[in-house]
């Protein structure tokens, strides 16, 4: 996938969930798991780090694949949403 970031084009690999896949996410998996993506329909939709035993970098994309927020997710987090308010 094909992100742009600071105005640079950056490839990530990653795997696209499965709506099953949405409830497990990073829970319960090692820091070596495969990059996860998460496609809401929701704009500001949230996530939590609920039984991830490791830090992760979640990023939040626009529509064009543009970062618009990141943030470094520390485990057992209750609720980590975007700072920007996704329109």
């Amino acid at each position: 996938m094909k992100i742009n970031f600071q105005g640079k084009i950056v490839e990530v690999n990653v795997e696209r969930t499965s709506v099953l896949g949405k409830f497990s996410g990073l829970m319960l998996k090692t820091s070596k798991t495969k990059n996860l993506l998460f496609e809401f329909g929701d704009k500001n939709s949230s996530i939590h780090s609920f039984f991830v035993f490791f830090n992760f970098l979640a990023v939040w994309l626009d529509e064009k694949n543009k970062v618009v927020d990141f943030s470094i997710v520390k485990p057992f987090k209750f609720i980590v949403k975007s700072k920007v308010l996704l329109i």
